[in-house]
């Protein structure tokens, strides 16, 4: 599956990367806390994990919103594309 997506190498000298990497060890190091006692923090991480990969991959807002809502996950279906990667 992994192969058919469009995932570019990490480039260290890329900002959009750096910035994609720096929130993804903030939101592991979170999650390794507890996802209950760090929700929120965790929530705008994603968010912001979630945008930073829609414009990694020139979606629009509006794409970003249709996708998140075909994601199969085993919350609430009002999370976004980001939350579904962390374990509960």
């Amino acid at each position: 599956f992994v192969e058919c997506l469009r995932l570019p190498r990490y480039d260290p000298q890329n900002p959009l990367h750096q910035q994609l990497a720096a929130l993804a060890a903030q939101a592991q190091a979170l999650a390794a806390k507890g996802r209950l006692a760090n929700e929120k923090a965790l929530t705008e991480i994603e968010d912001a994990i979630d945008r930073l990969a829609a414009r990694l991959w020139n979606l629009s807002d509006e794409e970003l919103r249709e996708m998140a809502r075909y994601i199969v996950v085993r919350k609430p279906a009002t999370r976004t594309l980001g939350r579904w990667l962390l374990p509960p």
